[in-house]
């Protein structure tokens, strides 16, 4: 599995555990839907280690006391959680910055950006 695969698996795993929920062809109308919008990789050496430093940014959209929730449980899901992914180590995740856009409707949508750290495990 690429280093790119194993880390869109990663997120997979980390939203289904944060959001508690399995992946369904249909979202409920309640329930926030979550899309992973941007994803870049580059390689990345240090003297002793060598992986992939890893930028992507999640849009939570649905009603907004939805999405607050979500956002910050995943926030906090996503830097507190230990992952594996098959010979690399996921060594740092940093959330970088959040955007919140609300609708006169009571619904929102929230980019949450992150970067990640991968080495050869």
């Amino acid at each position: 599995m690429s280093v790119d695969a194993a880390l869109v698996h990663l997120l997979e795993q980390a939203i289904l555990l944060v959001t508690d929920r399995s992946i369904e062809p249909a979202a409920q109308p309640a329930q926030p839907s979550v899309t992973l919008e941007r994803f870049d990789t580059q390689p990345w050496a240090s003297a002793t280690f060598e992986g992939h430093r890893h930028e992507f940014d999640l849009l939570i959209a649905g009603p907004e006391d939805a999405v607050d929730g979500l956002g910050s449980a995943m926030i906090r899901g996503f830097l507190g959680e230990e992952f594996s992914l098959g010979g690399h180590v996921l060594a740092d995740i940093q959330h970088l910055d959040s955007d919140k856009l609300v609708d006169g409707d009571g619904a929102s949508a929230l980019r949450i950006s992150f970067e990640a750290l991968t080495v050869r495990g």
